[in-house]
């Protein structure tokens, strides 16, 4: 009897320490422009030991070809754009659920005519809805911003005229008043681009416009970092003219911190990302010490500038998106071109330089990955709801970073549960494994914004979600 006990205490520890370790996985998500079944690019799922596997090849029936990041909603699906697909084989706005199955949402051309994703890509907004802009198209060919609400209803809610701005790149960033920030990439008082903000009404203010010293045609995301500040990309300009990396006060204004001379690397591409270690990390797709390959950098708030990375084309060349650091602290990011077959690469590295290639791709896998990777759990066999008259809560919302989540209390049999926290543009910011606590307190050390929490159990199913607001 003593053994068969030992056995059985034995066997839950083993099973305890197993779903910790399944928990532990990490799974990130991403996309290519071409190649697959389809030759229409493909959506793939990556580990960190560089085990890959296609999760949907991308047809013209309903997308090919996709133009932005994959976004990871609240309803368990990716949403993303495209070049092709749906009727007419028009630029689509698309779902793909966990197990691939697609669907296109919007047909753009035929709704707001010859749109462009560009680099486009998708946030969730405080209402629930999801929020994107357009580079071309509109009531005046020059880009727009729209809202999409998950049933499927869609509505332009601003068209860009020039003045205020024209091809807008990248996501919006909504901040804790709920107005949205962004960029477009010309246009302006000085055609060169401009920052903006906009309200969910569609009512925009330019309220900045670049000119080539300061840089121009900023590129992708504005990043709001954890001193209260925007941060920022411009793709050419400058004193060198290969581009630059701005800061934003909205008080203070604009300021240049870094002129990119193409040894630092030049023609920054992406956004940066602001990693747990405060300093922001970004790539650019050409420049370097070791041909025109591109490099990686890291910039600390105040403007200081290391070339952690210069691509040699054999680990990747002209990186095109944005970094990503997954929950193990190391940065993933993909190249455009370069590797063993000259298709683009998928590549770890950690904060200090050191780079390892985990994919070279090819037709199969798909070419020229778009957009950037994002990590999201348990979608390999998806996240299954469940009822419960115990939902998670989060309280105070708004708050100052310091919160605390009530997960359902009184189980009669212990469970695991994981809390995850995630900005608006899908990136996992908070991760943490607790045993069956009625209460976890929590300090968020991320600038003010919006996220969204979700609680899952040890078998992947969704105990509860929701949004709230950090106002700093």
């Amino acid at each position: 009897m003593k053994n068969r006990t030992t056995l059985i205490v034995f066997l839950q520890v083993f099973i305890f320490l197993l779903s910790i370790q399944t928990q532990a996985q990490i799974v990130m998500y991403g996309e290519t422009g071409w190649g697959g079944t389809y030759n229409g690019g493909t959506i793939f799922s990556i580990t960190p030991n560089g085990n890959l596997s296609i999760v949907s090849n991308l047809n013209p029936v309903f997308a090919a070809q996709p133009g932005g990041s994959l976004f990871y909603a609240s309803d368990g699906n990716f949403y993303a754009s495209s070049f092709q697909g749906g009727y007419g084989d028009s630029c689509t706005i698309f779902r793909c659920t966990p197990n691939g199955s697609l669907k296109t949402m919007i047909n753009l051309d035929t709704v707001w005519g010859l749109c462009a994703p560009y680099g486009n890509n998708l946030i969730e907004g405080l209402d629930g809805n999801l929020y994107g802009m357009l580079s071309n198209g509109g009531n005046y060919g020059d880009g727009l911003i729209f809202k999409l609400e998950l049933s499927g209803y869609y509505t332009a809610i601003h068209f860009f005229s020039g003045t205020d701005g024209m091809d807008p790149f990248g996501s919006l960033i909504q901040t804790s008043d709920s107005t949205f920030g962004g960029v477009t990439g010309y246009g302006g008082t000085y055609g060169k681009g401009t920052i903006f903000k906009c309200t969910t009404t569609g009512v925009l203010t330019s309220v900045f416009s670049f000119n080539t010293p300061d840089g121009s045609v900023p590129s992708q995301d504005l990043v709001l970092a954890n001193d209260g500040n925007f941060y920022g990309l411009c793709y050419n300009g400058g004193k060198y003219g290969f581009g630059t990396l701005f800061k934003y006060n909205p008080v203070g204004g604009f300021t240049k911190l870094v002129d990119f001379d193409s040894i630092n690397g030049s023609t920054p591409a992406g956004s940066l990302i602001q990693a747990s270690d405060n300093n922001l990390y970004g790539l650019t797709s050409k420049g370097g010490t070791k041909g025109d390959y591109g490099t990686l950098f890291v910039c600390t708030l105040s403007g200081t500038l290391t070339t952690l990375v210069s691509f040699n084309d054999s680990d990747g060349a002209s990186p095109n998106s944005s970094l990503l650091q997954a929950s193990d602290g190391y940065l993933y990011g993909t190249t455009y071109s370069g590797g063993k077959f000259n298709l683009g690469t998928i590549f770890q590295c950690s904060t200090t330089g050191s780079l390892k290639k985990l994919v070279d791709l090819d037709s199969t896998i798909g070419v020229t990955p778009n957009g950037n990777l994002i990590e999201v759990d348990n979608l390999t066999t998806g996240l299954n709801k469940i009822t419960t008259t115990n939902s998670p809560s989060l309280f105070p919302n708004p708050n100052n970073g310091q919160f605390t989540i009530q997960i359902n209390a009184g189980k009669s049999n212990p469970i695991i549960e994981k809390i995850e926290i995630y900005n608006v543009v899908g990136e996992k910011v908070f991760s943490q494994s607790t045993m069956n606590n009625s209460q976890f307190t929590i300090t968020l050390n991320q600038p003010a914004g919006v996220y969204l929490y979700r609680v899952t159990d040890n078998s992947g199913n969704m105990i509860g979600e929701g949004k709230f607001v950090v106002g700093k």
